[in-house]
């Protein structure tokens, strides 16, 4: 069960109208009032009452949610909630009844209507569907005082979860601050306007982590950005005007009517996108100075030391922690973001899409709750050799992308065990995902694995830009050993 908050808004009446009209594809059935605030009356009183022409007089039911709006000098300037609640395709069918139900605890652990609390916010449920409901509230409590629905979404997410449970419905992930924000329906409804595959807030989010995978400090990162064609506001200290305390980037291309860019925060693009986020990234960046390219002839080599490094990583190790396992699963999950943008174009969108599953699976709720691992590091530096590589075709390189790949899909598998022993079984799912997509991409590779030749281990460790004297044997993602 999915509780979505939309943007509030102003216009109750053309929400409700909405709501009980056919909907943008006449998707919308039988609409009616399920449930209603405390003190309401009868719902029958209430519902609005069909038009000769087969429209619905929803004025009389906007006017009624209003009133305390209109008294109360507390409301704010977009005074109307939306939230939308949806059920899992595989759910079964619930009655209005239980949509009641669902509807009452969702708008009482919101903060916004609690059990018996005849002073509190004017609300409807509205249902024109099987599987969903429509809450719609006026944010103006009745008896004239403040409301707090602060953290609403986050109380609606455990809500959702409790009556998950209650209702033996589909089990979804909790809040925990590990997604990214989703698209909204202007910015679906504009990509598909202008025939785009990916909507812009989508295309930003991967290059600007492509951007911070290749990048060691906050200069190269926002070099980066402007190399890669994006425009970049920064935000500056009200304090010490040189210190720059955020950004904002957004696509040449994608502008509002008055012709204005569409910038994205960091943090909107991803909780480990933001500046804070990125900073402790490069706390410590590597002391090897990169070349400004890589000789073709060491790019297939360089491809199997990680990949070695990765399968040497799989072996099971008593005293590698559970943090070290997810450190080294999100470096090597920086390594197959930055190749995938040295691949053939014929390849590269499906990597991609595998780079961005397995980035939901590794993240990790704020505030961070690991210290750095030096071996993680160490395959993220080592990933950045492949930032100044040129695009990768013949098929050497491609049969040690393969290889990487498989290796790619084995350490996703593994994620998914650690996240099952967590209790994240939603990131455990999407771990098992990427690594089947990693794994169709190698079977639906042209090149055949069988023909690639053996990967063998080098006569010397790996290249590594941040080598560790502190490193033990035992420890995970330590690298191929001579």
């Amino acid at each position: 069960m999915i509780a979505r908050v939309h943007p509030p808004g102003v216009n109750v009446v053309g929400l409700l109208k909405y709501l009980y009209g056919p909907g943008r594809h006449e998707e919308h059935r039988d609409p009616r009032l399920v449930t209603a605030w405390n003190g309401a009356g009868a719902r029958d009183l209430l519902e609005p009452e069909r038009t000769a022409r087969g429209g619905w007089r929803v004025k009389e039911l906007a006017d009624a949610l209003l009133d305390p709006v209109r008294f109360s000098d507390r409301a704010p300037d977009r005074p109307v909630w939306h939230c939308s609640v949806r059920l899992a395709p595989e759910d079964r069918t619930l009655s209005d009844a239980q949509w009641r139900h669902i509807a009452g605890e969702l708008m009482a652990q919101a903060g916004l209507a609690p059990h018996a609390d005849d002073g509190s916010v004017r609300w409807v449920a509205v249902r024109h569907g099987d599987d969903h409901i429509h809450l719609v509230a006026t944010l103006a409590r009745q008896d004239g005082r403040s409301i707090r629905n602060f953290r609403d979404l986050y109380r609606l997410r455990a809500a959702c979860r409790d009556l998950e449970r209650r209702y033996r419905l589909r089990s979804t992930a909790p809040a925990d601050r590990t997604a990214h924000s989703r698209p909204g329906t202007a910015e679906l409804h504009k990509t598909r306007r202008l025939g785009r595959p990916l909507t812009a807030r989508d295309q930003l989010r991967r290059r600007v982590r492509a951007a911070a995978v290749e990048s060691a400090d906050v200069e190269d990162f926002f070099a980066h950005l402007r190399r890669a064609g994006l425009l970049v506001r920064l935000r500056y200290s009200a304090q010490d005007p040189s210190a720059i305390t955020g950004y904002a980037v957004a696509l040449p291309g994608d502008r509002t009517a008055d012709d204005t860019p569409v910038f994205y925060g960091g943090g909107r693009l991803a909780p480990d996108l933001s500046l804070s986020r990125l900073r402790q990234r490069w706390t410590s960046p590597p002391s090897t100075r990169f070349p400004p390219r890589v000789d073709p002839q060491l790019r297939a080599w360089i491809l199997d030391q990680i990949s070695l490094t990765i399968q040497d990583a799989l072996t099971p190790r008593p005293r590698a922690g559970v943090d070290a396992r997810i450190a080294f699963a999100a470096a090597a999950t920086d390594v197959i973001t930055v190749l995938a943008e040295r691949l053939p174009i014929r390849d590269r969108d499906d990597v991609r899409d595998a780079a961005d599953t397995l980035h939901r699976a590794v993240a990790e709720p704020l505030p961070p709750t690991r210290r750095p691992v030096p071996h993680a590091d160490g395959l993220r530096a080592m990933g950045r050799l492949i930032a100044v590589m040129e695009q990768i075709s013949d098929h050497t390189d491609l049969f040690a992308v393969l290889r990487l790949l498989n290796n790619l899909a084995r350490l996703s598998e593994s994620l998914a065990d650690v996240r099952d022993a967590q209790q994240r079984t939603h990131q455990a799912e999407v771990a098992r995902h990427a690594a089947n997509q990693f794994r169709d991409i190698v079977t639906s590779s042209r090149l055949h694995a069988a023909e690639a030749p053996p990967l063998t281990r080098p006569a010397s460790r790996p290249l590594s830009p941040t080598p560790d004297p502190r490193r033990r044997r035992g420890d995970i993602g330590s690298g191929p050993r001579p």
